[in-house]
């Protein structure tokens, strides 16, 4: 079984369809959210443009920051449901997107955001969306998850349902080609992460695997290109492309993550990680424990990744994936790879362990992981 039912508007200046895509929906009032870096960089008046020559009205809040909070989105929520919006675009990164989704379904749904985290827990639809990534990383145009950081808990929280999912996706490469180098890294990773994992997932499907392992053979072919030349447009066509079909095997009505998450999110929110730091992190080293489960698939990767491994036994092809993606992350672009560069002691090991078991994303990880597995994961981590 696999699922996708948002309209994509994928390619070089597809951000001109904006404005037809909203007045489709019926849109007359839009809200655009996005954050400073979007409106500096003039991608975000390029999309009111659009909106505005259909005839829409359009208004703009541009104050959305990084693994954004509750307390973000109960602030949202008050906005579009004071104004009265009929029409929501997010144009940013995944924080931007995931805050559109909750703004969205907040608009017409009562109460607080607290009472939809989990999965299933939205009542009604939301407004009318548009996503429009600038980043090529977390997909979340195409998941019906929005991602939250609660600061009471210190922990990620997420609101699941098929009413977040957007109405259009619009990714235009064009919208990702002022990417710093950092954040071309981290964000890509991100892309690989989504990819690996869902290929690796219980959950995995014939569709899911075949969108995955493209979607690694272009992140291993692109990535490096667009972190060294970031106007390259074929490597940001080619990142985008590949964070999308990320997005979409990682939606958690498909394949969905595992390990390689859960270990992030039991120390991103605590420690103030962002998350294309915290899955570099833990990617390599959730791949190695994994490995024993997914030999095929893992001499799939190698090869994805340039490797010729035709003649080589199973287990010595699997792992060289593990080996090309550490070098990829550490070397090439030049990412932490170990909880004690982003200092987090040594002493919260138990912790995390505790942390990463409580996850839902382990029912699908490939091996099961014990308290003490964690911790040994977590050791060789630090």
């Amino acid at each position: 079984m696999f699922h996708s039912p948002t309209r994509i508007v994928f390619g070089v200046n597809s951000i001109e369809e904006v404005g037809k895509e909203a007045k489709r929906l019926g849109g007359k009032k839009a809200l655009i959210l996005t954050s400073p870096t979007p409106e500096k960089l003039g991608l975000v008046k390029e999309v009111k443009n659009f909106v505005e020559k259909e005839d829409i009205k359009v208004e703009v809040f541009n104050e959305v920051k990084p693994e954004p909070t509750l307390q973000m989105a109960n602030v949202i929520t008050k906005i579009v449901r004071q104004k009265k919006y009929d029409i929501i675009v997010g144009v940013g990164g995944g924080s931007v997107m995931d805050i559109a989704k909750v703004a969205s379904i907040m608009a017409t749904n009562p109460g607080d955001v607290g009472n939809y985290l989990g999965i299933g827990l939205v009542e009604k639809p939301g407004l009318p969306k548009i996503l429009i990534p600038t980043t090529a990383g977390t997909g979340s145009e195409v998941t019906q998850g929005a991602v939250l950081t609660s600061e009471e808990n210190c922990e990620k929280v997420s609101i699941i349902s098929n009413y977040v999912r957007a109405d259009v996706a619009l990714v235009d490469p064009l919208m990702s080609i002022n990417m710093p180098p950092e954040l071309t890294a981290s964000t890509g990773i991100d892309a690989l992460s989504h990819a690996i994992e869902a290929y690796m997932s219980l959950n995995a499907s014939v569709i899911s695997d075949t969108l995955a392992l493209k979607a690694v053979e272009l992140i291993a072919n692109s990535l490096p290109v667009a972190f060294l030349q970031g106007s390259n447009l074929e490597a940001r066509y080619n990142m985008s492309l590949a964070a999308l079909m990320g997005g979409m095997v990682v939606d958690p009505v498909n394949a969905g993550a595992c390990a390689g998450h859960a270990a992030a999110y039991a120390f991103a929110a605590k420690y103030k990680v962002p998350h294309g730091i915290s899955v570099s992190i833990t990617l390599p080293y959730t791949m190695e424990y994994n490995m024993s489960a997914c030999l095929a698939k893992f001499k799939a990767i190698s090869r994805a990744f340039g490797e010729r491994v035709e003649e080589m036994a199973i287990p010595e092809a699997a792992s060289k994936a593990v080996a090309r993606v550490r070098r990829l992350i550490g070397e090439t672009l030049k990412l932490p790879t170990q909880l004690r560069d982003i200092g987090i002691p040594r002493e919260a090991i138990p912790e995390l362990a505790e942390k990463m078991l409580i996850t839902r994303l382990l029912a699908s990880n490939p091996l099961k992981i014990t308290k003490e597995d964690a911790k040994e994961i977590f050791k060789k981590m630090w």
